[in-house]
């Protein structure tokens, strides 16, 4: 019996962050790699992470606008947010590619980006580790080709669908691997798996052209989402007041975290950031969230998020900018607040 219990006690300390002591300060004018990882609280148990990137926001038009109540008036009070988070690169293709892999690996464009990568990535890293994960693309046709056939470089508004915001089909490794080629499924897969109560360990959701806020001008099968006259920013804020309830609301939510973001800023249109003005915002959605807390301070960028997710399932680290990145820590508490 004594052996059972110490067995069922080390299964639910699986993936619970030990805490550690910072040893450096963060320098604040610069994007430097040369930060010091720390940890999470301690006792923070997460079996699920899920991470949604939304498109070309900046920090300071997010907060506050008035065509983003829920994301003002809700996820903020309740929840913590990073308010001194960058995007690494223009446009957006890069931004995802460091998101997954801790680089930019030299991509420096969208649509006409065509090249299949043959690098690591975090995925190599959740096999290793038995870690379970799906991409989760909304608007992606059903398995038209098959995801592992995807034609990298589409701009086909009619679905609203673009590779270059569903980086996994960028990489070789992925693509040439039936069984990770399956784990790229239509957003819809989603709420199926989460019915079923066979939600994937990590969770990567990249809503469509115009939920994400990229753009208010929708595809003809999308009105019903955002009405022709909203604001990209509403559509963006529409979408995540009916997406993410149906995670909260649900008893996994638990011990999940969801971190939302944006792939970068936009350059001219919006209120302009001081350097290097690509500057978006990091909301941490989780019963573990310190309510309402805002971090102005500490630097963090989209490789912390890579760090981050890195830490809460002990992966080790890709040997990219992932190894000095800070870690998101101060956004949590031991316990719901």
């Amino acid at each position: 019996m004594v052996l059972l219990l110490a067995i069922a006690a080390f299964s639910m300390l699986k993936y619970s962050i030990p805490t550690t002591q910072s040893a450096t300060a963060l320098p604040t004018t610069t994007l430097s790699d040369t930060t010091t990882i720390e940890s999470y609280p301690a006792q923070l148990t997460v079996s699920h992470v899920i991470v949604i990137i939304l498109q070309n926001k900046n920090e300071s038009y997010v907060l506050g606008n008035g065509d983003a109540p829920y994301i003002n008036q809700v996820l903020i009070p309740n929840y913590s947010i990073a308010e001194n988070y960058y995007a690494v690169a223009h446009p957006s293709l890069p931004n995802y590619i460091a998101i997954t892999s801790g680089s930019t690996l030299g991509v420096r464009k969208n649509e006409g980006f065509t090249e299949r990568l043959q690098y690591t990535n975090i995925i190599d890293l959740f096999s290793e580790h038995n870690i379970t994960w799906k991409a989760y693309m909304e608007s992606m046709p059903a398995n038209q080709d098959g995801s592992c056939n995807s034609e990298l470089g589409d701009t086909n508004y009619t679905y609203g669908y673009f590779t270059f915001q569903d980086p996994f089909v960028y990489y070789i490794n992925i693509m040439n691997n039936t069984a990770r080629c399956n784990q790229i499924v239509p957003l819809a897969q989603f709420g199926v798996d989460l019915a079923r109560n066979q939600l994937p360990e990590f969770s990567f959701i990249s809503p469509n052209i115009l939920d994400d806020g990229h753009t208010a001008s929708p595809a003809p099968q999308n009105t019903t989402i955002c009405a022709p006259s909203g604001t990209a920013m509403q559509c963006a804020d529409n979408w995540l007041s009916g997406f993410l309830p149906q995670v909260t609301n649900n008893p996994v939510f638990s011990n999940t975290i969801i971190f939302v973001t944006w792939d970068e800023s936009i350059r001219g249109s919006q209120t302009s950031n001081s350097f290097p003005n690509n500057k978006v915002l990091l909301i941490a959605v989780s019963p573990d969230s310190k309510k309402g807390f805002a971090d102005n301070a500490t630097l963090y960028t989209h490789y912390s998020l890579l760090a981050t997710i890195e830490k809460i399932y002990n992966l080790g680290n890709l040997g990219r900018n992932d190894t000095t990145a800070n870690v998101i820590n101060d956004l949590f508490v031991n316990n719901t607040v």
